[in-house]
């Protein structure tokens, strides 16, 4: 992940990022979640075409053809960091299986600009004292009246 630059969200059937730098946000749907679950983990991508083909039953050609259209797309905005052994990450992928629900649907990244001028110029930020706060963030206060 580029953790720099990006927050994402993980819900049961999509991935909500945002690059605070472009201030461009991006919905990541069909089998997605589950590929932005095992980049974080830093999964390579001989790891997460298996984890699809286990999870889902899709072709090893299927699952390897969009997994790196995605990484390319998530690349080419940003949104990841390629890193030796695996397209980007933190952590160790651990090895145990992500449940996968439904049926197999092509990981799509969708690009939304309509709030890139607001997020750019004010981009979220956690609050001071906030886990993963910059450190020269101001304190935050409550005005009193």
């Amino acid at each position: 992940m580029n953790t720099e630059l990006t927050a994402a969200k993980a819900f049961d059937d999509e991935v909500v990022i945002i690059n605070t730098a472009t201030g461009r946000y991006y919905d990541l749907t069909g089998s997605g979640p589950l590929v932005w679950t095992l980049l974080e983990r830093s999964a390579s991508v001989d790891e997460i075409v298996t984890a699809l083909v286990d999870s889902y039953g899709v072709s090893d050609a299927t699952a390897r053809e969009d997994v790196e259209q995605l990484v390319e797309g998530l690349l080419a905005e940003d949104l990841v960091v390629a890193e030796a052994g695996s397209v980007a990450g933190d952590g160790e992928h651990d090895g145990r299986p992500t449940s996968a629900p439904g049926e197999y649907a092509t990981p799509t990244l969708t690009t939304y600009t309509d709030m890139e001028a607001l997020l750019a110029a004010d981009p979220p930020l956690p609050a001071a004292g906030a886990p993963g706060a910059r450190a020269d963030a101001p304190p935050e206060t409550s005005a009193s009246q």
